[in-house]
């Protein structure tokens, strides 16, 4: 979620308002039978990749580290380029992938747990190594649908188009995942559709009904970040998840990202030393004329070092590149900035902060200072 999808930190915390699920995760140590310490849920920050927040109500923002232990209803926010890992109970990994909000509510005991994930706005992906008992729950919500597992690896998705219409993929890697459409109303239409490992279904929703876009979609791994391959070949190699793909088939995708990824920071090399090259030869060009001119004006020294400054000057402000910085604003909290050049457009978010309302500006016009746009509703 790149490119037109951006967002500062203070920016997808805003996201978090409206729709069916809070922001984000994490560890509860709830001890319903306090006698038995075995009972605890424990939830604890597993790995961060990038940027990152932990909102808790009685504190504030924090920021997330390697084993920290979180608390039931804590927020969490990823931002771009970013990965948060969560592990919970010892056999349950949540994956949240960049520019993602999230919410985790566990509670009850290790033997009789209930853990609830309300997804806002990203992706995550979900695994669960030991089958759960026929007491406990693990589920996830969006503002469309709602799913439960026992025992599975799945990833799920969720976007705002520009008509504020939210946008759930369920993808099944392993197992099983039982769907339930959310209308927006609250109610769950009680009549399922079961996800098997290998295919995905689709689901929309907006103020009015909530309908399934595809019902046997394809469970892809090729559009999958080279982090989230990583993280279902650990699956594989240490949880013994026995996937749609083979490991050999998931290596051959992961290799062919790393290759991509090289060959895109090799070309940027090679762009970069060019244009490096081509400064250093129009330098030395210049330079060699200014030697030449010198020389055959020894007579008029002062009129000619005055024109050749007036030309450094102007070639200057001919090549360097007017920019201007674009505000988004969502109240008081800034949403998100672009910085773009002189006389060219800003890009309109791909994300939203709520479901419906705008921006108060014509993307077709172009950028000719600092602008600040509103969102309204």
């Amino acid at each position: 979620m790149t490119g037109g999808i951006f967002a500062s930190k203070g920016a997808i915390a805003a996201m978090a308002i409206g729709g069916a699920a809070a922001v984000v995760g994490i560890v509860a140590l709830v001890n319903l039978n306090g006698d038995k310490e075995d009972s605890y849920r424990s939830i604890q920050v597993y790995e961060v990749d990038g940027t990152a927040d932990i909102v808790r109500d009685d504190v504030g923002t924090m920021e997330p580290y390697a084993n920290m232990a979180l608390q039931s209803n804590d927020e969490a926010t990823t931002y771009a380029e970013s990965y948060l890992e969560l592990k919970l109970d010892d056999d349950k990994y949540v994956l949240a992938e960049p520019e993602t909000n999230f919410s985790i509510v566990a509670t009850g005991t290790s033997e009789d747990s209930r853990t609830t994930i309300d997804l806002k706005a990203g992706a995550i992906v979900n695994s669960i190594e030991n089958a759960l008992s026929s007491d406990s729950v693990y589920e996830v919500n969006t503002p469309n649908s709602t799913m439960a597992v026992r025992g599975t690896r799945f990833r799920v998705t969720l976007y705002y188009d520009e008509d504020g219409v939210s946008h759930t993929e369920i993808s099944c890697y392993e197992g099983e995942v039982e769907c339930h459409l959310v209308f927006p109303d609250g109610t769950i239409d009680p009549e399922s559709v079961l996800i098997e490992a290998g295919r995905a279904v689709g689901i929309w929703g907006n103020d009015k009904e909530s309908a399934y876009e595809f019902l046997d979609g394809t469970a892809e791994y090729d559009i999958l970040s080279t982090k989230v391959l990583e993280f279902l070949k650990e699956c594989i190699e240490k949880g013994g998840a026995k996937l749609s793909i083979t490991l050999e088939e998931l290596e051959e995708i992961l290799e062919e990202k790393e290759n991509e990824t090289e060959s895109e920071t090799e070309t940027e090399s090679e762009t970069e030393t060019e244009t490096e090259t081509e400064s250093e030869t129009e330098t030395g060009t210049e330079t060699e004329t200014e030697t030449e001119s010198e020389s055959e004006s020894e007579s008029k020294e002062s009129s000619s070092e005055a024109s050749s400054e007036a030309s450094t000057e102007s070639s200057t402000e001919t090549t360097e590149t007017v920019t201007y910085v674009v505000t988004f604003m969502y109240g008081d909290t800034v949403f998100g900035t672009q910085t773009i050049a002189a006389n060219n457009c800003a890009m309109k978010p791909l994300i939203q902060p709520t479901e419906s309302g705008s921006w108060n500006y014509d993307f077709t016009v172009p950028i000719t200072g600092a602008t600040t746009i509103n969102w309204v509703e």
